[in-house]
């Protein structure tokens, strides 16, 4: 899927007056062999925007908005590369890894979602590593004004694997904020860590020629809620 900056590629329910968050199942990358790439696209009303099973393809510049879950990740042999996408208003979650996935997410706005990444059964999803010379996995996503308050969490962690989710802004400059909405070993010694140290002040400002949009305080996408806008000050941008 090749789309454009200036014209995307959508993907939505037939029913445009009263769609639903599962109209139709969602795309699925099932190809080990080839990189699938999908670039500039809109997917919405969806169970699953995108069902990626033991494939590694590149997905970038998308919109992932109103599915039941954003992003599904599974297989030991998925790692996928998830780069500047929006991923908003998911009702059961924003990514899920399961079953020995580790796609790498880079450089996301995600917001308004019920779990933002759920990890099961030795899946170890990279939200950002410092510890490597590589940039390609430094992390950048922006988790802003996500739904843990209900009961669930940006990052939930139920694999025994240590999962690296450094450098990301998560919407507070407190530690202790950050680690309350993560459940990992501090709230169970059966699962591993969330790793979420050093993490970013403000939102990131990244180079990214072929972003999703410019993020500023007066510049709002009209889909974030207004609430949002209490936790941006001038210097946040997403680029």
């Amino acid at each position: 899927v090749q789309g454009t900056a200036g014209e995307s590629v959508t993907f939505k329910s037939y029913d445009d007056v009263t769609p639903y968050n599962s109209d139709w199942y969602g795309i699925i990358i099932k190809n080990p062999s080839v990189q699938s790439t999908i670039n500039y696209a809109t997917i919405k009303h969806a169970f699953f925007g995108i069902y990626i099973y033991n494939s590694s393809p590149y997905v970038a510049n998308c919109v992932f908005d109103s599915n039941t879950v954003g992003i599904r990740a599974e297989g030991e042999t998925t790692a996928a590369v998830i780069n500047g996408n929006h991923i908003r208003r998911n009702s059961y979650g924003g990514i899920w890894a399961i079953y020995g996935a580790r796609p790498v997410l880079t450089n996301n706005l995600i917001t308004s979602n019920w779990t933002v990444v759920f990890i099961s059964s030795g899946a170890a999803p990279v939200l950002g590593d410092l510890s490597d010379v590589s940039t390609a996995n430094d992390g950048n996503n922006a988790i802003l004004n996500n739904m843990p308050v209900l009961g669930d969490y940006d990052v939930e962690n139920m694999s025994i694997s240590a999962i690296k989710a450094e450098n990301n802004y998560w919407g507070t400059t407190l530690s202790a904020g950050i680690a309350a909405n993560i459940f990992d070993s501090s709230d169970s010694n059966v699962y591993g860590a969330v790793d979420f140290e050093p993490y970013l002040l403000e939102v990131a400002r990244t180079t990214r020629k072929n972003g999703i949009g410019l993020l500023v305080a007066d510049q709002v996408p009209s889909e974030l809620p207004s609430a949002l806008l209490g936790n941006l000050g001038p210097r946040m941008v997403l680029r």
